[in-house]
């Protein structure tokens, strides 16, 4: 955001200068010129505050407010383009195995682990449906974000889609394997990232989206096996955690 704002006169039509932090803005003439010149420096999240901003204001009073909000949502959907396309061209270079099927882009992402993607993708309305199926790394499909996040133990990235409203926390695989039973079977310890085989599994069963539900439709909820996440759980530190929150097995498989 714009942390300090100065220097500004408009005079005339002639603009001086901006100074945003420590970045000083050369002055130009024209209401368009100005606009371009500042939006440079901004990304998408930040030019959508921008907009409502006292700097705004003032040059709206000199240029008129309509002629400048075209300018600046103008170069919004200009980055935004510029974004999606250097994600695209990142994960489409990416190596990968022989496969016929290309990977998609935004579930990759949330696999390998770079949440700053998987922010982008997101922001930048690339992806609208946090909860669609798409091809891993290795082109496979059927792949959804948060559950190749939490089979990756991509702590960060799994922690960001709890965060997004319209993320389904109870969504299931081909299999029927929610995002607690795949925790609670492959999550291991990862000594590099500082995480222990329960992180994820705490993450997800402590996120209110998980206790607002019925025990039934994610904590005890039974896969095509018919297993629910205390049958997978591959520790018995798992399962006194699953318990602990009111996870029961399913005697058949016990």
């Amino acid at each position: 955001m714009l942390k300090k704002m100065d220097n500004l006169k408009i005079n005339n039509g002639t603009f001086k200068g901006i100074v945003i932090g420590s970045m000083k803005l050369p002055g130009g003439n024209g209401g368009e010129g100005i606009m371009k010149k500042i939006t440079e420096y901004l990304n998408v999240k930040t030019l959508n505050r921008f907009i409502q901003t006292s700097i705004i204001k003032q040059l709206s009073n000199a240029y008129g407010w309509e002629y400048l909000n075209n300018i600046c949502q103008q170069r919004i959907e200009t980055r935004r383009i510029e974004i999606i396309k250097s994600l695209n061209e990142k994960y489409n270079k990416a190596p990968r195995l022989k496969v016929s099927h290309a990977p998609t882009p935004f579930i990759v992402a949330c696999e390998l682990g770079y949440v700053k993607d998987v922010k982008c993708f997101i922001e930048t309305c690339h992806v609208t449906d946090v909860n669609m199926k798409g091809r891993k790394s290795d082109g496979h499909g059927g792949y959804r974000a948060l559950l190749i996040a939490v089979l990756r133990d991509q702590l960060n990235v799994v922690e960001y889609l709890l965060s997004i409203p319209s993320l389904d926390i109870s969504i299931v695989n081909d299999t029927g394997m929610n995002c607690l039973h795949t925790a609670a079977q492959y999550n291991r310890a990862r000594a590099r990232q500082q995480l222990t085989e329960t992180d994820i599994l705490k993450l997800i069963l402590n996120h209110p989206k998980c206790t607002s539900l019925p025990k039934k439709n994610l904590i005890n909820f039974k896969d095509q096996q018919g297993k629910t996440p205390m049958n997978r759980a591959s520790s018995h530190a798992k399962k006194k955690m699953l318990r602990e929150h009111g996870g029961v097995a399913n005697m058949a498989w016990e």
